[in-house]
């Protein structure tokens, strides 16, 4: 009798473990890994053409805010790949292209952020240092204003291709930049000034996640009408969400 209860026990125990782990599971892991993928490339190409085009390194403050973005983007999105349950097959060295990313973010000038750019193809390559953390928090990864520029931008793109889908696969990655970007969104509470709405913020950033991650799998299946329904969706939560909390530039 004993035994039993203990077996009934340690099965109860275990249930209830794997119903926490995925109520803890991220919706952005259900993406595909190569959407995670792209939208890392995405973000590199977007430094490199911005730094080719740079007309000399001095000129490096009339850009800084958009590299600083992108580094940003690309900081959450290596760390999204890094805790994807498909992380190996990415060939991406995700530790380090976070480290990249951040090192972009944070470059004062030309040079800082050609080298930190030059680390990050390295690392998008699968190239790793060895060096860099496995995972950090979320929180700080990006800026907050940052944060919703970023998400802003990528919305009034959506705004004008979700109705057609001419371009899926570039109109996907708007989606997916939104759904990676509402995880940092939900651990970084700064922008609540009452304790008791946290729990209002986080499940704000949730169902932003959730929403996001379900654009994308819309427009990767061509369906137009869920896709614009899902949009109207998303951009009702954002505006509730604006209506409910102020976010300050930092």
């Amino acid at each position: 009798m004993i035994r039993l209860t203990s077996v009934l026990l340690l099965l109860t125990l275990s249930l209830a473990t794997v119903t926490t782990a995925r109520a803890d599971e991220m919706p952005v892991n259900t993406l595909p890994i190569a959407d995670l993928k792209a939208e890392a490339d995405y973000q590199v190409k977007y430094v490199s053409e911005a730094l080719q085009n740079l007309e000399g390194d001095d000129k490096y403050d009339g850009i800084r805010k958009k590299v600083k973005r992108a580094g940003g983007t690309l900081a959450v999105v290596a760390q999204v790949i890094a805790h994807h349950p498909e992380a190996a097959s990415a060939n991406v060295a995700a530790a380090d292209l976070r480290v990249a990313g951040i090192a972009i973010r944070d470059a004062q000038d030309a040079a800082s952020a050609k080298t930190a750019l030059e680390a990050a193809v390295k690392a998008y390559n699968g190239e790793a240092s060895g060096n860099a953390e496995e995972s950090s928090e979320w929180k700080g990864l990006i800026g907050m204003h940052d944060m919703m520029e970023v998400i802003n931008f990528r919305s009034s793109r959506l705004r004008r291709g979700v109705r057609r889908l001419k371009n899926p696969d570039e109109e996907k990655l708007h989606a997916v930049a939104i759904a990676v970007l509402s995880v940092p969104m939900k651990a970084d509470t700064h922008e609540v000034k009452v304790e008791a709405e946290i729990p209002d913020w986080q499940k704000m950033s949730r169902e932003s996640q959730e929403l996001a991650v379900k654009l994308a799998k819309a427009i990767s299946e061509n369906d137009a009408d869920s896709a614009q329904s899902i949009f109207d969706q998303l951009g009702k939560s954002c505006k509730e969400c604006h209506t409910k909390f102020r976010h300050e530039e930092e």
